[in-house]
């Protein structure tokens, strides 16, 4: 069987200021732009790599992103893998993701790639 993953980087989608400070409004904008493509293309499972990242993204920042990703439909009907290595005692991936399954959306966080892979595609029979 063959699957079709679509990994998209994280340079795709957070975005910083010159002075190098986190973006909220461009990174809102940037996710608008990446989720929307994947909802017109019919993409439903996404491994999200977040492993080259860092940022100063807060947690009000990232409810924020939720909510609206949430509110925009945007999380609905995929299946979300999202790969990173916290460089910090505050894992945002881990309270994204808390977010997200208290609202009944598959997304999970992993620090190993291929434990994002299998988690979005299981083994099965052959």
């Amino acid at each position: 069987m063959s699957y079709n993953i679509t990994i998209v980087p994280a340079r795709d989608f957070f975005r910083t200021k010159s002075s190098g400070e986190f973006d909220l409004d461009e990174t809102r904008k940037a996710c608008f732009a990446v989720f929307s493509k994947m909802k017109e293309a019919k993409v439903s499972e996404v491994l999200l790599d977040h492993r080259e990242t860092s940022t100063q993204m807060t947690a009000s920042d990232l409810l924020t992103l939720f909510r609206e990703l949430h509110s925009g439909g945007f999380l609905k009907d995929r299946k979300i893998a999202i790969v990173n290595h916290p460089k910090s005692d505050f894992d945002r991936d881990k309270f994204f993701v808390a977010c997200a399954q208290t609202k009944g959306y598959q997304i999970a966080a992993f620090q190993e790639f291929e434990e994002a892979v299998t988690w979005l595609y299981p083994p099965h029979e052959p």
